[in-house]
């Protein structure tokens, strides 16, 4: 049985292969807008996709080599 809850978080299976999504390298959740991004070390792209809607978007497409971690920091500090 594969899991699908810790606790009350519970999880759903996204397949991204069939979006051309082939080696994720990088994952994090972004608890502001129910959104997962993640990094492609094939294509060297960063990815938002939204889980309310199953919308995949391209964040991040230039100057990248090989993101291995990826964090949703403070989200209290606005950018300058």
């Amino acid at each position: 049985m594969p899991l699908s809850s810790i606790g009350r978080l519970t999880f759903d299976e996204y397949p991204m292969a069939s979006r051309g999504i082939e080696k994720i390298g990088a994952i994090a959740y972004n608890p502001l807008n129910d959104s997962i991004i993640f990094s492609d070390l094939k294509t060297k792209q960063i990815y938002e996709f939204r889980t309310e809607n199953n919308k995949l978007s391209v964040i991040v497409d230039r100057h990248l080599k090989e993101v291995k971690g990826i964090d949703i920091g403070n989200t209290n500090i606005p950018f300058s």
